[in-house]
């Protein structure tokens, strides 16, 4: 499908708070959507690289916008509506550290590239500092993993719970079980190696 990923570009607090906002109040569950954001410095070599595959990953799981000559592929998210050509399942947006630099001192961010993850409603997921050799491990492979979280744990069923609380009762039962075994070795060493405490090494 031909088309350029929406990146929406935050310059302050208030973009981020509209960005991480823009599904709320919205009745359609399958709003309920991922965000993501990268901050970087537009002077740095390993942003430069992270961000291609960061643009690569909006490809695949980011709204896609029609690519003619009056879209630039770091929208703002107002009014970027109306060229919108297929619906992704996560919002991405970008942060430049020269332009945010208060923004992301007051988030503690200093070191780059830097990722962060939120579910709808603001909630953040995760954070971390990512370099591109990382990228798949640190970023595709966990998006994809909350994601298929998201569309596991809004299918589960009844009997889907019931196994899940059968297994923590045979898994609590099995803990108690393994202590017991492990109190009785406890004793068998102590009373065998008693004797023998004095010429063994202390371990650190």
């Amino acid at each position: 499908m031909d088309g350029c990923p929406k990146i929406t570009t935050i310059t302050c607090a208030d973009d981020l708070f509209d960005f991480l906002k823009q599904d709320s109040g919205n009745d359609d569950k399958d709003d309920d959507r991922l965000y993501i954001i990268k901050y970087y410095a537009s002077w740095c070599k390993s942003c430069a690289k992270f961000g291609m595959k960061f643009k690569q990953l909006a490809m695949i799981h980011g709204d896609l916008l029609e690519d003619n000559n009056n879209n630039n592929n770091n929208n703002n998210h107002q009014g970027a509506e109306a060229n919108l050509i297929r619906k992704g399942s996560i919002h991405f947006a970008q942060a430049e550290y020269s332009e945010t630099r208060s923004l992301c001192r007051s988030m503690g961010i200093n070191k780059l590239p830097f990722v962060q993850i939120y579910k709808a409603g603001g909630e953040k997921v995760d954070e971390f500092v990512c370099g591109p050799r990382d990228f798949n491990v640190k970023v595709k492979d966990r998006v994809e993993e909350l994601l298929l979280g998201m569309s596991s744990g809004s299918s589960t069923s009844d009997g889907d719970d019931d196994r899940e609380l059968r297994f923590q009762r045979e898994m609590e039962e099995g803990q108690s079980l393994s202590n017991g075994l492990l109190s009785s070795m406890v004793w068998d060493k102590e009373s065998s190696v008693g004797a023998k405490q004095s010429s063994s090494p202390k371990m650190v």
